[in-house]
Parts: structure tokens; C-alpha cells; sequence
């Protein structure tokens, strides 16, 4: 049986703070671009873009690997959507009017109009920055708080993840299926997700179980801590494979104490 309790010693890259700063104006760049050819066919469609230019900003920080510092990652890209944000309508404006209108707008009393639009546009994306910010915060995440953040996320398809009061033993069937995510056959497990595609792992890659709250899930992690399938006790067949991992001594990080009575004799 695998050693469960070894884990990964590689080093992970912490991201660098100019591939942050060139992530962020990336995302920008795209945002201000869209906007702009958007805005030549339909103008109420480019406005929409305020909604969504955080989105931008934080895709290209995540993926240039921007640097993993939660005051400088939500900082930087931040400060970019709210500067995106107040240039969002003079590039509506470019793309409605053309280029020479708004360079008239710029030096006419219009102007300060425009400025008034555009901080109200920065508090708007600021608004939109806090309702987004999961994006950033789910790329901050230490290695090994990868899978306890999961499992405050629901598993998909199912209505709560209550931890039962107790589990009857059950006989583990040579297959099954967990909910329909996930299918259990002999040692191995493959995930049934509705669009990605699917994973198939060992139960011995399995280095331990985080059980989540009601609203949450309880993931499956390996020695690296990243996630390899989700479950929750109310899915079908969910205490199947409870005694399931039991029986392959499968760690339960988080354990309720009155489950922890529970024995099964491991398989050799």
C-alpha cells in the first residue's frame, strides 16, 4: 500500500511581480479592444464590458503567474480595472463617434461630464472587482490550503452535505458510482464531471479526504494536495464509499468524533 503520509517536497512557483504587472495590463489591453469593436457594431453591448473588465484583469494576472502576495495581486489588478474602468468611456465613445468627436469631447466643456461618468464607472468596477475577486483568491491559494478551500465549494448536484449522525456498515460493491460524479471500480476512480473531462486515478494516489460544511463538498486530494474528485453525503452511495476508503486506510483529515468509532478491517 502507498505511503499516504509522504508528501511532495517540489517547490512551487510563487509567481513574479512583472509578470503580475504585464498580466493585469494584458487583460486590460483585451478588455479595451473588445470594447472598442464591440462598440463599432453595438454600443449597449460594449457597456457590458464595465461589468466584466475585472474578469480580464485577473485572468491575464493568473495567467502570466503574476506574483502569489494577496496585498500586491488584489492591489495591482484593482488599481488596473478602476483605471480601465474611467478610460471605458472615452473608448465607447472612439468607437461610436470616431476618433475625431472624442478628441472634441476631450477639450469641450463635455469633458467633465465625461469625467463624471468615468468615476462612476471606477466605483462600478470596484463593485464588480468584489463580486469577481473568487477568480484572484482561488489563484492565491497555497498548495496545501488547495483542497480545504474545495471543499467549501458544493460538489455539484446535490442539495446539502450534512455529515450523518452515524454510517452503517455497508458491503462495498466490486462497482459503483457515487452520485453520478464518480465512478468506483475495483482500485480505481474516475470522476464523471458534466462538461471537463474526466479523471481517472488510483485509489492509492488518494493521500487524504477534507470534509466540507453543509453548503460545501468533501474532496479527495493527493500527496501534492491538489484536488482529484469531490462527494457529498447526500449523493447516492456517498457512505459506500466512506467504508470504501476506510478500507483502504485513506486518512480523513477532519473526522467528526463520533465517526471516528467506526472501525473496518483495512484490505491487505
Amino acid at each position: 500500500m502507498a505511503d499516504r503520509t509522504k508528501r511532495s517536497t517540489k517547490q512551487k512557483s510563487s509567481g513574479h511581480v512583472l509578470a503580475g504587472i504585464l498580466g493585469a495590463c494584458l487583460g486590460a489591453l483585451v478588455c479595451l479592444l473588445l470594447t472598442y469593436l464591440v462598440g463599432l457594431v453595438y454600443v449597449a453591448g460594449a457597456v457590458l464590458f464595465l461589468l466584466f473588465s475585472p474578469v480580464f484583469i485577473m485572468a491575464g494576472y493568473r495567467l502570466c503567474r503574476g506574483w502569489k502576495n494577496k496585498v500586491f495581486a488584489y492591489g495591482m489588478t484593482g488599481l488596473t480595472a478602476v483605471v480601465t474602468a474611467i478610460l471605458l468611456p472615452f473608448i465607447i465613445d472612439a468607437s461610436y463617434y470616431g476618433s475625431e468627436q472624442l478628441l472634441w469631447n476631450m477639450s469641450s466643456r463635455d469633458l467633465q461630464r465625461n469625467l463624471e461618468i468615468s468615476l462612476l464607472c471606477g466605483v462600478i468596477s470596484l463593485i464588480s472587482f468584489w463580486r469577481f475577486e473568487r477568480i484572484l483568491r482561488g489563484y492565491l491559494i497555497a498548495p496545501h490550503q488547495r483542497a480545504r478551500y474545495e471543499a467549501g465549494k458544493y460538489a455539484g448536484g446535490m442539495m446539502y452535505n450534512m455529515c450523518p449522525q452515524q454510517i452503517p456498515m455497508k458491503e462495498i460493491p466490486k462497482r459503483f458510482y457515487v452520485g453520478g460524479k464518480l465512478e468506483v471500480e475495483g482500485e480505481q476512480l474516475r470522476t464523471i464531471p458534466s462538461l471537463a473531462k474526466s479523471k481517472t486515478f488510483s485509489v492509492d494516489e488518494v493521500a487524504g479526504v477534507v470534509l466540507g460544511g453543509c453548503t460545501g463538498s468533501n474532496v479527495l486530494y493527493d500527496s501534492e494536495y491538489q484536488v482529484l474528485a469531490k462527494f457529498a453525503w447526500s449523493m447516492a452511495n456517498s457512505e459506500v464509499l466512506f467504508w470504501y476508503l476506510q478500507r483502504h486506510q485513506v486518512p480523513f483529515d477532519n473526522l467528526p468524533a463520533h465517526l471516528q468509532c467506526n472501525h473496518i478491517e483495512p484490505k491487505q
